[in-house]
């Protein structure tokens, strides 16, 4: 019982140090992948937002059985 217990425990350890160290490595890359906006493609984006209309779609799911 005492091995099942600390096994259990290595494992969640593992699995926790396993997701601080991928989150990490997404904030990195987030950070590397952000190109640096010059002044007139800032204008122009803005431009753009207000210009184009908001469009967007509807989904519904059907689901049987649940009544």
């Amino acid at each position: 019982m005492r091995i099942l217990k600390l096994t259990l425990i290595c494992c969640v350890a593992i699995l926790l140090a396993i997701g601080c160290a991928s989150e990490k490595a997404m904030e990195k890359a987030a950070e590397t992948a952000e190109p640096a906006m010059t002044k007139t493609e800032t204008a122009a984006s803005t431009d753009m937002s207000e210009a184009a209309p908001l469009t967007y779609e509807q989904v519904t799911l059907d689901v049987d059985g649940l009544a």
